[in-house]
């Protein structure tokens, strides 16, 4: 079916969602009271990745939709990666990596 990805600010945070066009169904990928953001789809149509502040920087986490699991991927502290973006076969996820500033 055609579903769409989308952040929304909901409980004051992003959160992740996707809407199926089709059967007017709504999942939460995420639902948490940090910030995710800038939701990728796979090619395989089954995987998003997407930019999560849990840990208080932003890393990549690749959500499974057919099987619920979330996979968060491991990044220097010292950076944000952001704006995920899959290769044409799946096999890689090209992104953006922005160094923080020390206070």
């Amino acid at each position: 079916g055609k579903r769409l990805a989308f952040r929304a600010h909901t409980y004051g945070w992003g959160d992740i969602g996707v809407w199926d066009i089709e059967a007017e169904e709504l999942t939460w990928v995420t639902q948490t009271d940090t910030d995710e953001s800038w939701p990728a789809w796979a090619p395989n149509g089954t995987e998003l990745a997407y930019a999560s502040a849990a840990e208080g920087h932003y890393r990549l986490c690749i959500a499974d939709l057919a099987t619920g699991q979330t996979v968060t991927l491991d990044t220097p502290p010292a950076s944000d990666d952001v704006a995920p973006a899959w290769s044409a076969d799946g096999t890689a996820i090209a992104f953006q990596r922005v160094a923080r500033r020390k206070p």
